[in-house]
């Protein structure tokens, strides 16, 4: 898979959600190497990952009890090595991290805490079923569309949601918040971070 690939069109925030309704996906130009640094380093962007990689052996029975760890799919030793690697790379990088939010689950809990050391878990990252039963992601998207704080860069840590893009385990979206909604302007997979920091 390409360090640095080309994703699909961002889904923008549209019908459904309060306010957004009627507004169109925009193409975002891809950002890469020492262009894609700088952009981070001024801050603006969300950074929505899917977590590291997991053991796939085991399954999520832990019902709604998140801190119940024993009967959910956790880190594999590669996620939490990768995890760790990904951290000293972005601290390399010297990117002005802010908040950090966390889907409750214990593998995203752990990703955000091995990458950032921290992570406030929050319900809007995590997309539930709706009143009609189908998933209901306008809590998410709304906060992906929600600038950071000024000058710094919002990470979620949470789950695959083909609304903002399709991501494997340990992948990254680089998402820029607009008026209109948001694009993804660059798909990172977990090794592509230290590729980032070399000189």
């Amino acid at each position: 898979m390409d360090v640095l690939r080309r994703s699909m069109i961002a889904w923008c925030i549209a019908a459904g959600l309060p306010g957004l309704a009627g507004r169109s996906a925009l193409a975002a130009p891809q950002l890469q190497g020492s262009d894609l640094v700088r952009a981070l380093r001024e801050g603006g962007y969300t950074l929505y990952m899917r977590h590291a990689r997991t053991e796939t052996s085991q399954q999520d029975l832990q019902g709604t009890d998140y801190a119940n760890c024993s009967k959910q799919r956790n880190l594999s030793a590669t996620g939490r090595a990768q995890a760790r690697a990904a951290a000293e790379a972005i601290g390399a990088l010297r990117l002005p991290i802010g908040e950090v939010l966390s889907s409750p689950y214990c593998r995203a809990v752990e990703t955000a805490r091995l990458m950032f050391g921290r992570g406030e878990i929050s319900m809007d990252v995590l997309v539930r079923s709706g009143p009609d039963g189908q998933p209901d992601f306008a809590p998410l998207l709304r906060l992906v569309g929600t600038a950071p704080a000024p000058g710094t860069l919002r990470v979620i840590v949470a789950h695959n949601a083909p609304r903002i893009a399709s991501l494997e385990e340990g992948e990254t979206a680089i998402v820029r918040p607009l008026e209109s909604g948001f694009q993804v302007v660059a798909q990172l997979d977990m090794g592509a971070w230290a590729r980032l920091a070399r000189p």
